[in-house]
């Protein structure tokens, strides 16, 4: 059987999985040990560049 490649990966709260219910294949809950912080973190900071270049904020020289 030919595996599914994946096309997505999502973080949602609590209430968005309850909004989208049996809709969801798969749900990975992100534990609250401190594992995934600095990937958190880093997705936040990559999020906020994009943000800043899309709005033309971005300082070329930064």
């Amino acid at each position: 059987m030919e595996r599914e490649r994946i096309i997505a990966i999502g973080l949602l709260t609590e209430t968005n999985v309850r909004m989208l219910g049996s809709s969801l294949k798969k749900v990975f809950p992100i534990p609250e040990d401190g594992r995934f912080d600095a990937l958190l973190q880093a997705l936040d900071e990559e999020d906020r560049e994009r943000t800043r270049t899309a709005s033309g904020t971005a300082n070329p020289t930064d």
